[in-house]
């Protein structure tokens, strides 16, 4: 298997264990410092920080709360 593909099949996986376990840490743990991420709705978090904080509430309260994701 190519390396290269390895790598971001784990990756790939690491986002969804971090999803489906609702851990907003894991999912900031991905993501540089300097990330941009934009949801589904348009919402742009900026950072590693935002992104944990943004997602903690959606996993708690908001759009993520009861979802599940798979490959």
């Amino acid at each position: 298997m190519n390396t290269d593909v390895s790598i971001i099949e784990k990756q790939i996986a690491a986002l969804l264990a971090a999803l489906n376990h609702k851990s907003a840490p894991a999912l900031g743990a991905l993501f540089t410092d300097d990330a941009e991420f934009v949801n589904i709705m348009g919402t742009r978090m900026r950072g590693r920080r935002d992104i944990e904080v943004q997602h903690d509430g959606h996993f708690n309260l908001g759009l993520l709360a009861g979802s599940a994701f798979e490959s």
